[in-house]
């Protein structure tokens, strides 16, 4: 079922001439679309155990995209990532990373 949530936002690279802050819209809209139109669609996809490997690859063409946009990869160890493969971190060109808010005890 998350695989055809997924699949359902037809993923993709940028069509030609399309900004990467029109394609990043589009495809915002799109997944969320396909994420509404499934009962509980986004929690069966954040707790999916694998996908396809076409998923996966379409998904690992899309990062590929952004990084030719100017985004630069995640430059975290492998060990310090999460394991799993669709949930790859991209940050914007220029962006800072936010550092986690230490609370004081009460």
């Amino acid at each position: 079922m998350a695989d055809a949530i997924v699949v359902g936002a037809t993923m993709g690279p940028p069509e030609d001439g399309e900004t990467w802050q029109d394609w990043l819209v589009r495809r915002a809209r799109a997944y969320r679309r396909s994420l509404l139109a499934h009962r509980d669609g986004a929690r069966v996809v954040a707790t999916a155990s694998a996908l396809s490997p076409s998923t996966v690859v379409a998904f690992n063409d899309e990062l590929t995209a952004l990084v030719g946009c100017g985004f630069p990869p995640d430059p975290r160890p492998a060990h310090d990532r999460d394991d799993h493969p669709v949930r790859a971190r991209v940050r914007a060109p220029g962006a800072e990373r936010a550092r986690p808010v230490r609370r004081p005890d009460r």
